[in-house]
């Protein structure tokens, strides 16, 4: 099978992306928020990446795998990197702010994330 796109970054950022996890699990632990943060993160940036070489994979064999198998994996991608963004956005509050952060933050990046997953869902 010939490859359309070019992985081997997106397999790399998946290895990296493990390693990172797993080495902060095992020495930062998650007694901090801002440390719990950064598991996430980290943790929504793996799935994205993983998504990213499955979907690349069945692209390239579109022969041999069912058009909605594609758009299926395809549209879990685009939801995974919606994800991303948000998981960011709580990441940076935790440094952003040394009290809670204001609730109406939250509400926002909750409004949009649900805003673009309906898009997401409609398109």
């Amino acid at each position: 099978m010939t490859l359309i796109y070019n992985i081997h970054y997106e397999v790399a950022a998946a290895a990296f992306a493990a390693i990172l996890l797993l080495y902060v699990r095992l020495f930062y632990g998650t007694n901090k928020k801002s440390s719990l943060a950064f598991q996430r993160l980290i943790a929504v940036l793996l799935v994205c990446d993983v998504l990213d070489v499955i979907s690349a994979l069945t692209i390239s064999a579109y022969q041999s795998v069912p058009w909605t198998l594609n758009m299926v994996l395809n549209t879990l991608y685009f939801a995974a990197s919606i994800f991303l963004g948000y998981a960011f956005l709580e990441y940076a509050k935790q440094y952003t702010y040394k009290d809670p952060a204001p609730k109406v933050l939250t509400v926002i990046g909750k409004g949009v994330l649900a805003l673009y997953l309906i898009f997401l869902v409609l398109n």
